[in-house]
């Protein structure tokens, strides 16, 4: 309700398929790391890579989304 009342009052454009996307792609990550049991190179490798994965996202133009 407070999201709804204070976009009426002062609209903010969210990108919303970006957040979106940076959301699977945390929920992605986090099931990968959490589901490979003790395979501690595969959760290296994965957290290694999430915050990249992040810059890629964040770093595309908005055309694209």
């Amino acid at each position: 309700a407070l999201f709804i009342f204070t976009h009426r009052a002062y609209p903010i454009p969210y990108e919303y398929k970006r957040l979106a996307c940076m959301g699977c792609t945390a929920l992605v990550t986090v099931a990968f790391v959490r589901y490979t049991g003790n395979l501690l190179w595969v959760k290296i490798v994965l957290l290694t890579l999430y915050p990249a994965l992040m810059a890629l996202i964040l770093r595309r133009k908005k055309t694209l989304f």
